[in-house]
């Protein structure tokens, strides 16, 4: 099964190599928004979700190469000029090197990317990428925010390697960079995983957006798993109290309150509206209203549940109080936020 699934996986790269789309999209796009320096200037600065992916992704793969047209070739010209493009992102990114060797410049350092490693940024991490053209080649996994609040923050309530990360990364309002590494070698079933995300990502077959978010989900278990074998993680300061109360609201967002939250912590409740303030740059209820609102937008678009269902589903005890909340926080009514996706199927 194993080299059924490689072998499909180096014909689906080939043929992306061959066809890059989605590199001819980007640069379409970025002509575009030329057109208005600041908001291109604001692109260079911040990759966004609404550039990179398409409206019914949730998770996106593409492979990362010198394509045609690039203006350099030497390795020393390439470095020069891919600094040039320091960036962050508005989602999750993992990147795994496939094929030859890469750089990483963040933190004024440079990092060397050997094949088989695999690494996630945070949100907040500045870096610049190089891909020599010698062959190498990139895979960059990239997950939406809203998507990873949605569906995957309670896969991995168990896994606090990964949900300090994540939540860190989501809620903190300093501005740290912070990564995590991995190696990960031939036949591990992280690389299974990452394979089948591949395929799912390009056979494009139905369901193929849920298996891929069950496939990352298991992924994060794997890599946690070799990140207690290896010890390659960069730690923080970040306090557990902290996390056990963020998940705590995450799995009970629809009913939670501030005392509730503060009979089940034994914290005051003003203790508790600091450090979520703190923590998150939002008071409590803004908070709460904000994941609430990142739940509705994933069930309108990826679910048939009438609005009524979604509206209790979330607390609302009626309807008109859910989308006026909804619209105060998305621009739109959540029948037009729906009729948007459902649109894009037709």
């Amino acid at each position: 099964m194993y080299d059924c699934l490689k072998q499909e996986v180096e014909q689906l790269i080939a043929a992306m190599k061959q066809n890059p789309t989605h590199i001819l999209r980007w640069r379409k796009q970025e002509e575009e928004l030329k057109k208005t320096p600041e908001l291109y200037l604001e692109h260079k600065n911040i990759y966004s979700e609404e550039f990179v992916f398409q409206p019914e992704e949730d998770i996106m793969v593409y492979p990362d190469f010198p394509y045609i047209g690039y203006p350099v070739t030497d390795l020393e010209e390439q470095k020069k000029f891919e600094q040039t493009y320091f960036h962050r992102h508005e989602f999750f990114e993992l990147f795994y090197i496939y094929e030859g060797t890469c750089y990483c410049y963040f933190n004024e350092k440079e990092y060397v990317l050997e094949k088989g490693s695999a690494w996630i940024f945070n949100t907040q991490c500045r870096h610049a990428i190089v891909v020599p053209n010698d062959g190498s080649l990139l895979v960059n996994i990239i997950v939406r925010k809203s998507t990873f609040i949605a569906t995957m923050l309670n896969i991995i309530q168990q896994n606090d390697l990964f949900l300090e990360f994540f939540l860190n990364s989501i809620y903190s309002n300093q501005d740290q960079p912070r990564y995590m590494k991995f190696n990960i070698h031939p036949g591990d079933m992280a690389e299974f995983y990452i394979f089948n995300i591949i395929r799912e990502y390009y056979q494009k077959s139905r369901y193929s957006q849920s298996a891929m978010k069950l496939s990352f989900s298991s992924l994060l278990i794997e890599l946690s798993r070799l990140y207690y074998e290896t010890h390659h993680l960069i730690k923080n300061d970040v306090k557990p109290n902290i996390v056990e109360i963020i998940s705590y609201i995450s799995d009970h967002f629809s009913t939670v309150t501030l005392k509730s939250l503060s009979e089940h912590f034994h914290y005051s409740t003003a203790y508790l509206s600091r450090c979520i303030s703190n923590y998150t740059n939002m008071t409590f209820s803004e908070y709460v209203n904000q994941y609430k609102m990142d739940k509705a937008r994933y069930l309108l678009k990826n679910s048939e549940l009438p609005i009524d269902q979604i509206a209790h589903l979330l607390g609302y005890h009626q309807r008109s109080s859910f989308e006026k909340e909804f619209k105060k926080l998305a621009g739109k009514t959540p029948s037009q936020y729906r009729k948007i996706f459902s649109d894009t199927y037709l």
